[in-house]
């Protein structure tokens, strides 16, 4: 791990930004200032106006005493003076020798008689006659006899840069054996760069060469490599798969079996997934495996490992697999147990499976899971199989009439799921009956998923009225949800008898706010306050490695904004959205909408970071469209509720995050 030893440069001045180092050709280390108010990139936007676009500094740290480097002239120097510059401590000045050569076109020739005369026994011969390797390169000149003997260098670098070139030029076929031994070497980098030329190998001995790096540890990239190496020449080894590719190590067999997501690695894990001694973490893989592309014998096989060892993680690999005929098992005679077993996970999963699979003969015994005592998400998931099983009529007659709220509200869910428009007359109806926030959060985060479902609820609140905190629920949901949805806004705020407060104030009350906060506010009364569940401060938000990530770090908010802008921020947050933190709305081909923070995309999914920090991943198969909404996660009004002097110890608070003194 890296220790700071000593501090080199230090300053007091808070615009202070040191960004990058380099060792300049005279030796010295220069140090670039990026000079800013501003601490990072992404916490602030960037074209706020103070980001300072006019200053800069660069710092030359020289050691006392020491005289530096006298840069040499290399544009009129000879060509053998050139090829000595390669043999210079300086970095700089080797590159500036061989960007110099090569300009002039040096004669390869020359370049090779310059290696020869180096002296093995220097000590910086290995390094020189590298340089004058990458030097032949840069001229595009193979040789054989000089490639051969830095694969053979005592020097791991120089072995790992000999093998990196002759992928480049494409001499795996010439330098087999030369392969064998990388792949097997002491240091890791050589068998990395063994594997990189392997993989672009088109030859049948690639693969049981490269299979040899699990002879020695892999650390993250060695195991990425092998991976990628398997996969990318899957179509070589798995249409024939032979256990002597793998020199009949079950082990290596394994691993290469699950590189890829071919449905033909399927009879071949079969016969590896008992087999004892092999690696926990491959064989789990291996169940997943089997689980998401199995057919009918296969997954019944994979449901009594689940039943039998509680493995929620198989039953839901198979809810995301194929549900054509083929892959459902013959014999569901364990299914139905499932739905009352002790673990609320492998009860929805169960649930979710059986609708998956169509599986009509167990409605009835689904219907019961759908009955009041049941966990809400069981619930949710028996509602939702009987739907699958065409059964939406009764999921309705349910929501309409059931005598448990529990029981209504999860049929009414998947009611609006599947009839936005249908149900929401009775959604709200309902609404004015629930005892709890969290049910009514269900039915409005329900229509807000639905594309029709914020138009549906808005029409189907006209002229009607809901309790006052039922309300506050559903603005919360709306306006957390990414989506420009102020009519439902305005619905909601007049069914519920609420009326706005903080964020319709004059310039003139805002400017007074900010005075007050910054002569009397109370910091320690505005921390306490932020920290308050229902303003979802800290839920979206991280001051010093407490909150969550769905919103800009705080930690410092106060040192890079005015307290204006603070006060902007919390009462209209849509107005700047700081980059980085824009709200994506992913519209799924069935027409529903995810909306978030974009955590990253991958080859096959796109992960987004809900408002509450949960991260799901959405394969891209399902992806109709992505957009980036001018809504802010975070909602406005979250401060409505309180009074002047709240308002005024929550600005007092942001103000003073990352101040000094």
């Amino acid at each position: 791990a890296a220790a700071e030893i000593e501090t080199l440069l230090r300053s007091d001045h808070r615009s202070y930004r040191p960004v990058d180092t380099k060792i300049g050709p005279d030796g010295a280390l220069y140090i670039v200032d990026w000079y800013n108010p501003i601490i990072d990139h992404g916490e602030v936007d960037f074209h706020h106006p103070i980001r300072d676009r006019t200053h800069g500094r660069i710092w030359r740290l020289t050691k006392t005493g020491s005289p530096l480097v006298t840069p040499p002239r290399l544009a009129e120097a000879p060509t053998p003076q050139l090829l000595e510059q390669l043999r210079e401590p300086e970095q700089a000045t080797r590159l500036r020798a061989n960007r110099a050569l090569v300009e002039r076109a040096c004669e390869p020739q020359r370049v090779l008689a310059w290696i020869a005369a180096l002296s093995p026994t220097a000590a910086d011969f290995e390094r020189s006659r590298l340089e004058g390797f990458w030097l032949l390169t840069a001229l595009n000149h193979y040789d054989a006899t000089l490639l051969s003997t830095l694969l053979r260098s005592a020097h791991p670098p120089v072995r790992a840069a000999a093998v990196r070139m002759l992928a480049h030029w494409n001499r795996q076929e010439a330098f087999a054996e030369e392969l064998a031994r990388s792949i097997q070497n002491e240091h890791p980098r050589v068998r990395l760069e063994a594997l990189h030329a392997l993989r672009e190998w088109e030859d049948d001995r690639a693969i049981a060469l490269a299979i040899h790096a699990l002879d020695s540890p892999l650390d993250e990239n060695l195991d990425y490599a092998l991976w990628l190496t398997l996969s990318t020449r899957e179509a070589a080894w798995l249409p024939g798969f032979d256990a002597a590719t793998f020199g009949g190590d079950a082990h290596k067999q394994l691993y290469a079996l699950l590189a890829g997501d071919n449905p033909a690695v399927v009879p071949h894990l079969e016969k590896l997934v008992d087999r004892p001694g092999l690696d926990p973490d491959l064989i789990d893989r291996a169940w997943l495996r089997l689980a998401e592309l199995g057919g009918g014998d296969t997954r019944a096989r994979v449901l009594r490992k689940a039943d039998r060892e509680d493995r929620a993680d198989l039953l839901r690999a198979m809810v995301a697999g194929p549900a054509d005929a083929a892959a459902i098992p013959a014999d569901l005679g364990v299914l139905p147990a499932l739905f009352t077993h002790d673990s609320l996970a492998m009860r929805v999963a169960a649930l979710q499976l059986a609708g998956r699979w169509r599986v009509h003969g167990l409605a009835p015994r689904i219907a019961e899971r759908l009955a009041p005592g049941s966990a809400p998400q069981v619930q949710l998931a028996a509602a939702r199989a009987l739907v699958a099983l065409g059964r939406l009529e009764e999921v309705e007659t349910l929501a309409r009439t059931a005598e448990d709220l529990s029981v209504r509200t999860a049929a009414g869910a998947v009611w609006i799921e599947n009839e936005p428009e249908r149900a929401a007359p009775a959604a709200v109806a309902l609404l004015n009956e629930l005892d709890s926030p969290e049910r009514a959060e269900l039915l409005f985060r329900t229509f807000q998923s639905q594309e029709a479902g914020p138009a549906a609820l808005q029409k189907a609140l006209r002229g009607k009225t809901i309790p006052e905190a039922v309300a506050s629920v559903g603005l919360r949901v709306a306006q957390t949800s990414g989506l420009n949805l102020t009519e439902l806004d305005a619905a909601l705020r007049q069914a519920g008898g609420l009326q706005p407060i903080g964020n319709e104030m004059s310039r003139e009350d805002k400017n007074h706010l900010v005075q007050a906060a910054l002569a009397s506010g109370s910091v320690g009364r505005g921390r306490e306050i932020y920290r308050r569940p229902e303003l979802l401060c800290a839920t979206c938000h991280r001051i010093e490695g407490i909150g969550g990530l769905s919103g800009p770090e705080l930690t410092t908010v106060g040192s890079y904004m005015t307290p204006n802008s603070l006060l902007e921020s919390i009462l209209s947050p849509s107005s700047d959205i700081k980059q980085g933190y824009e709200t994506v709305l992913i519209t799924l081909t069935d027409g529903e909408i995810r909306s978030g923070l974009l955590h990253r995309k991958t080859a096959t999914a796109t992960l987004l970071r809900l408002p509450d920090g949960e991260i799901v991943s959405i394969p891209s198969q399902e992806i109709a469209k992505i957009d980036v909404s001018p809504v802010s996660l975070m909602p406005a009004g979250l401060t409505r509720r309180l009074h002047e002097d709240e308002l005024r110890d929550l600005l007092a608070y942001l103000i003073a995050l990352g101040r000094e003194g």
